[in-house]
């Protein structure tokens, strides 16, 4: 069930259920359910943007969301967390030195940068969890029915993968590292155009206290 809603229907069939059982498949079907709720939901989002043309475009680098779409999937996102009061948060991501590495090493190589930082990304994250191009070299994850807590947590697993992911070009390995800003709705703003406000702000604080590093929004 999503909003009392019939997404879907699980059925487990056994004769040694235990209340441990009842609870791990509860968790499981919830889980499930909100992943089929929110393919669902982008799945009518994007029937939208189609009639909308201007709207209708992914980014064509990296295929994610690009800044219109993203926005308009996160205002959906930010009403169903006002209406129900649920959690939600947002990291702003940004790639260390991107400038840097473009002007050293040519916009080819730093296409290749990209595609490569958002693949990595991509395996961490939830399928719940809604990736976008917002600009250049930053990015944004939108995380519902996510606390704070748990986004710091992600964050530091984004940070780390993307550490450890070097790229190669024709002569070494370039180290990649990004910065992300963390921040939540309510604690840290109500409309979207704040929430994204904050966590660029606290992204800037990470880039000012050393870079590959996450900061939390204050």
């Amino acid at each position: 069930l999503v909003q009392d809603e019939i997404v879907g229907v699980m059925i487990m069939i056994s004769d040694k259920l235990s209340g441990a059982d009842v609870y791990a498949v509860d968790v499981f079907a919830g889980q499930v359910a909100i992943s089929l709720h929110k393919a669902r939901l982008q799945k009518e989002l994007m029937n939208a943007l189609d009639r909308e043309h201007e709207l209708a475009k992914l980014d064509p680098l990296t295929a994610l969301l690009n800044r219109r779409a993203f926005d308009a999937m996160a205002e959906k996102e930010l009403d169903t967390a006002r209406r129900h009061d649920r959690f939600l948060s947002l990291l702003s991501l940004d790639i260390d030195h991107f400038k840097e590495v473009n002007d050293r090493f040519g916009h080819g190589f730093g296409d290749e940068m990209l595609k490569h930082f958002v693949s990595v990304i991509r395996g961490q994250l939830r399928a719940t969890d809604i990736f976008a191009r917002y600009g250049g070299d930053e990015f944004v994850v939108l995380m519902p029915d996510t606390k704070m807590d748990e986004a710091k947590k992600i964050a530091e697993r984004l940070r780390s993968a993307i550490e450890n992911a070097s790229l190669k070009n024709e002569n070494a390995a370039i180290q990649i590292t990004v910065s992300v800003g963390v921040v939540s709705y309510q604690a840290d703003g109500h409309e979207l155009s704040e929430i994204v406000t904050n966590g660029d702000k606290a992204l800037y604080r990470a880039k000012e206290h050393g870079r590959n590093r996450i900061e939390v929004f204050n």
